[in-house]
């Protein structure tokens, strides 16, 4: 059975954002010619609630999962809007998402978002599946950013991924209409943000 929830301007409004620390380690790349190299998502609990993110945050608020890019693209409409993918393992959960990051090769929080609640399960809770996180973080320059990608984490096929693009778009015209819809199912969860339609964070169930 599927739910749906309409967040309006008085709700839970989600949305992604560089850091400051990202800004920063990004303009001295530009002064320099030299690129930040992402190489790592981090999953969190937000500490246990909901809550927006700030530009000055250096780490997650309850950090429960970290692995390796699995995929990357620029947005075709959007040349500084960068997509990333990360697979969390079956085997990983007894924990409920609602916080993602990217981190460079020095551990560093370059980019994080906020989610609506999404419950990871563990098999010992009768559920086993994968949980795949589509993230989209809007860049000043893209060209200054590398995304090391690694190609044995759980490849997307390319139709998944054009699945998602399209609920992405679908919500984006939602907002340009002045309403942000969150469809909910047993398998598959989808979140827009609210405020300037800049970035999207998507998640997917796969059992």
């Amino acid at each position: 059975m599927k739910e749906t929830v309409v967040a309006t301007r008085d709700s839970r409004k989600y949305k992604t954002i560089v850091t400051d620390l990202g800004k920063e380690k990004i303009a001295s790349a530009t002064i320099e010619g030299a690129k930040v190299n992402m190489v790592t998502v981090v999953v969190g609990d937000g500490g246990g609630t909901y809550y927006i993110p700030t530009a000055d945050m250096t780490e997650l608020r309850g950090e429960r999962w970290r692995g390796n890019i699995a995929q990357k693209r620029i947005n075709p409409d959007s040349p500084n809007m960068i997509e990333i993918r990360a697979v969390i393992p079956r085997d990983v959960g007894g924990f409920t998402v609602r916080e993602v990051g990217v981190l460079d090769d020095k551990g560093d929080l370059i980019a994080v978002c906020n989610t609506p609640d999404t419950e990871k399960a563990v098999i010992l809770e009768g559920i086993a599946a994968t949980l795949t996180i589509v993230m989209r973080i809007v860049f000043t320059d893209s060209a200054m950013v590398e995304f090391v990608v690694d190609p044995t984490v759980d490849p997307v096929p390319r139709e998944e991924f054009d699945e998602l693009q399209e609920a992405h778009h679908k919500l984006l015209r939602e907002i340009m209409q002045g309403e942000v819809t969150a469809n909910l199912a047993t398998n598959t969860g989808e979140a827009i943000t609210t405020q300037d339609g800049t970035a999207i964070v998507a998640v997917k169930k796969k059992i």
